[in-house]
C-alpha cells in the first residue's frame, strides 16, 4: 500500500460486509500500518539465520578436522606396517584407538 506521501508501507486490512438501514450492502474496512512489525519480524529472521550459518560452518570444520585425524591415524598405521616389513620396530603404537609416537633408543632418522 502507499500512504498519502506516496511512501509504501506494510498493512493489514480487515473488512466486513453489512447492510445499511435501507438494506443496501455496505462494506467496512480498517487498514493498519504494520511496517514496524514487519521490520521486527525480518530482523528476527535474519538473527535466526546467523546461528544456523555459524553452525553449518562449525560442522564443516568438524568434518574436515575429523577426516584429517582419521587420515593421520591411517598413515601412521601404514608407516608402522612398512617398518615392520623391513624389520624395524613401529614408530607409532596404538593408544586408545589412536596412534602415538613410540619411544626409541635409536637416533632420529
Amino acid at each position: 500500500m502507499a500512504r498519502k506521501d506516496a511512501l509504501s508501507f506494510w498493512a493489514r486490512v480487515g473488512a466486513i460486509a453489512a447492510q445499511d438501514a435501507d438494506g443496501a450492502p455496505v462494506y467496512r474496512a480498517v487498514t493498519s500500518d504494520t511496517t514496524s512489525r514487519k521490520k521486527a519480524e525480518d530482523a528476527l529472521r535474519e538473527q535466526a539465520g546467523e546461528p544456523r550459518a555459524r553452525n553449518d560452518e562449525l560442522s564443516r570444520f568438524n568434518r574436515v578436522a575429523v577426516d584429517r585425524t582419521l587420515r593421520m591415524i591411517e598413515l601412521k598405521r601404514e608407516v608402522s606396517d612398512l617398518r615392520g616389513k623391513i624389520g624395524e620396530p613401529p614408530r607409532h603404537r596404538p593408544a586408545g584407538g589412536e596412534t602415538a609416537p613410540a619411544t626409541s633408543t635409536k637416533a632420529h632418522e
